[in-house]
């Protein structure tokens, strides 16, 4: 299936049978007030032209032996750590450890900030290896945003949205999306929620299901199904 921002807002790829009707991505997004909708995005290597991080946040990335980290976060330092599960706290780029692996990228700060994940094999940019489960921004000005959101069977799903304005905004994707009044049932429909003029501007997530993982640009095929964590072995690109 060839993506275009014309042809829809949501597109799935793993096989010419899959169609979007039968593999409906289920998004949600906290709006500043006080309503789940449909997605925003957040850039995968640093913060898009219009939006800072909100909140704290956390990023993926996908290093190989030979390659390089870039960790550049304002007002604050972000926490980092290694495939093997050493822990290294500050701005700047981390030396190859020799393990190709997930590193995870900790944004403790609840102010807004910018920030810059982005990974190097040599002075190159490696496209396509930097990811979120959960991102939260604040948003000044009206932006396009495109995001591709992995599953772990192997389905990626491209998103177009034009002209998004979410001010505040969290965005998250999994199987069930905004949950009925109870359990972990779609609820196919937007929700009134009133915030807090302290602590997060949003509820918490449901845990209904693994989440998917988001991307700014499209996954890098040269990515394994599975690579190490300091959590243990995780999945990536699953066939």
């Amino acid at each position: 299936m060839k993506f275009s921002p014309s042809q829809s807002v949501f597109a799935a790829r793993r096989s010419p049978l899959t169609t979007v009707a039968a593999c409906f991505l289920a998004i949600v997004l906290a709006l500043s007030i006080g309503v789940f909708a449909v997605p925003q995005r957040a850039e995968a290597v640093t913060q898009i032209s219009g939006s800072q991080g909100l909140e704290p946040n956390t990023f993926f990335a996908y290093v190989k032996a030979n390659e390089s980290l870039n960790v550049d976060f304002s007002n604050t330092q972000a926490r980092v750590t290694n495939p093997l599960g050493d822990v290294t706290t500050g701005n700047s780029r981390r030396a190859p450890i020799g393990t190709a692996g997930i590193w995870k990228v900790e944004m403790p700060s609840t102010s807004t900030y910018n920030w810059n994940v982005t990974v190097y094999d040599g002075a190159t940019e490696m496209k396509g290896r930097v990811w979120f489960e959960s991102h939260t921004m604040d948003q000044s000005s009206v932006i396009n945003l495109t995001l591709w959101a992995v599953n772990l069977t192997g389905y990626i799903y491209r998103i177009d949205l034009k002209n998004f304005n979410g001010v505040y905004s969290r965005l998250r994707a999994d199987s069930v999306g905004v949950p009925a009044a109870s359990g972990c049932t779609p609820g196919y429909a937007s929700v009134d929620w009133s915030g807090s003029s302290s602590g997060s501007h949003f509820p918490p997530f449901l845990d209904c299901g693994s989440a998917y993982k988001i991307f700014a640009e499209e996954p890098d095929p040269t990515m394994p199904a599975t690579a190490l964590a300091a959590s243990g072995t995780d999945w990536l690109l699953p066939p």
